[in-house]
């Protein structure tokens, strides 16, 4: 990751940090400590829909709006526990990854109350999709050992009504899904640690 590149996401994860302690701190949720024994991952398996979006066309890239490409999203993984959640593998699996960009996680060992963030950019340039495909996260978390997140995107013809749509994972959570046997398509930004 270049530098550059590397600060905005580290701007990034501040701005969404100050605000998850902005939130505990208004009263919101469970003030009570949880009690655990070793690390546990949230967010849990909930698919993401980044949406219909248009190309880019000539028009100036707004990373941070899903009206057109390139459109960026941060899934933030949190740890609940205080021992140190270690984040191993990021991926992306399934037939649309080379739409996708992949980043993180910043950092991948997250403490208790603090945030890693992973960073997707889906830049389809042409009409086409749906783009769908699972964001598989391996930690040592005593949960969700093997984090998978359904994620869904397509591109419209600019100017054609967007709709809504539905996310189907390549991969389903109570699969026992593994890596280095799968036939799918896999993009990561880091694989067993590195």
């Amino acid at each position: 990751m270049q530098a550059f590149e590397r600060k905005r996401l580290l701007r990034t994860i501040g701005a969404l940090a100050s605000l998850c302690l902005m939130t505990a701190a208004s009263g919101c949720g469970d003030d009570a400590p949880k009690t655990c024994s070793s690390p546990e991952i949230l967010p849990h398996h909930s698919p993401v829909v980044l949406g219909e979006m248009w190309p880019l066309g000539s028009e100036t890239a707004q990373p941070a709006t899903n009206e057109r490409v390139p459109y960026e999203w941060v899934l933030l993984l949190q740890n609940q526990c205080d021992e140190l959640l270690k984040i191993d593998t990021v991926c992306l699996v399934g037939e649309g990854i080379d739409n996708y960009i992949i980043e993180g996680p910043v950092p991948n060992s997250v403490k208790r109350g603090e945030p890693g963030a992973v960073r997707l950019t889906y830049n389809r340039t042409d009409p086409g999709g749906p783009d769908n495909v699972a964001l598989y996260v391996k930690s040592n978390a005593s949960d969700f050992p093997s984090l998978i997140v359904p994620v869904c995107a397509s591109v419209v013809a600019d100017g054609q009504e967007k709709a809504t749509m539905t996310c189907d994972s390549p991969v389903k959570a109570d699969d026992a899904f593994d890596l280095d046997t799968t036939t799918l398509p896999v993009k990561c930004s880091l694989r067993d640690g590195k």
